[in-house]
């Protein structure tokens, strides 16, 4: 099973989305890192990304920092970030990601992360004030879960 990666919006490549652990829980299943990595602190495009975007979206590594700048106005949807430029193998592998900062609610924006594989797909959102666990079923979006986004916790 291989997949891409794609990375929308603010991303930064070290770091950790943390859960609070269960004293129930089963034991971890092995989780080695990717191949892919990237801490955006050299402000060049590494070879492992493909960058995608409209036009008037504006990507660059800045200060360790994957930053996406929307155009102060916009009549249409618009849309950046990176795609990974080759498939990778996620089978017991795990991913790192720390989001610096998410759109504000009233700019319509979202934030958004997915893994797929050919034409299915998971990933998370944030949108609304509301952080979505999602599956992308052949570019259908559906919904698993949803708790309203603390960026604090």
């Amino acid at each position: 099973m291989r997949a891409a990666c794609a990375l929308v919006f603010v991303l930064v490549g070290c770091g950790r989305i943390g859960f609070d652990a269960l004293v129930d829980a089963a034991p971890a299943p092995r989780c080695d890192r990717l191949a892919i990595t990237d801490n955006f602190d050299d402000g060049t495009q590494d070879l492992a990304w493909t960058h995608v975007g409209s036009s008037s979206v504006t990507v660059a590594e800045t200060g360790g920092m994957l930053e996406i700048d929307l155009p102060a106005s916009m009549t249409t949807a618009v849309y950046g970030g990176y795609d990974s430029a080759a498939p990778f193998d996620f089978r017991d592998h795990c991913m790192y990601v720390t989001v610096a900062e998410t759109p504000a609610v009233a700019q319509g924006a979202e934030l958004f992360f997915d893994v797929n594989v050919a034409d299915r797909g998971t990933g998370l959102d944030v949108t609304n004030g509301n952080l979505y666990v999602f599956e992308n079923l052949s570019g259908t979006l559906v919904s698993l879960r949803y708790v309203a986004y603390e960026p604090s916790v």
